[in-house]
């Protein structure tokens, strides 16, 4: 009886340090998925903080084009409004499809990756029509 008692613990012991980096491997992807999240979500939240200046400089860009004779700077007017009102698109796309993922799943992270980029370029496309537009208006 004890030989089976001394077998049933050994082979307890064994399943459990088998299956303990398994779990710490499992558990430090979660944890860098955890952290790429936490930088989607504070990439997007710097380029939220925008989205109303956007919208601004979008109607103040239209205003001074609707005053404008000379078909040129209507031309140039007319392309930083259309820049400005992509970035907001973008912005409203990637809002619309992106999913937080379960941070456990496998592929969480590569998910995360990949909206990273696609959250930079959106946070980048805000940024440039904005020094556009500004550049345009004469502002800093």
């Amino acid at each position: 009886m004890k030989r089976i008692l001394s077998l049933a613990a050994g082979i307890v012991l064994i399943l459990a340090a088998c299956s303990g980096p398994a779990n710490s491997g499992s558990g430090a992807n979660e944890q860098e998925a955890k952290k790429m999240s936490e930088l989607v979500m504070n990439t997007h939240d710097e380029a939220m903080k925008f989205s109303s200046l956007l919208i601004k400089l979008k109607h103040r860009i239209n205003d001074r084009m609707d005053s404008l004779n000379q078909t040129n700077e209507r031309d140039v007017y007319q392309k930083v409004s259309s820049q400005l009102y992509a970035a907001d698109q973008e912005m409203l796309n990637w809002m619309r499809n992106y999913k937080e993922p379960n941070l456990s799943a496998d592929t969480a992270l590569a998910y995360l990756q990949s909206e990273y980029q696609k959250i930079l370029k959106v946070k980048s496309l805000t940024d440039s029509s904005i020094a556009h537009a500004k550049e345009l208006l004469n502002e800093k």
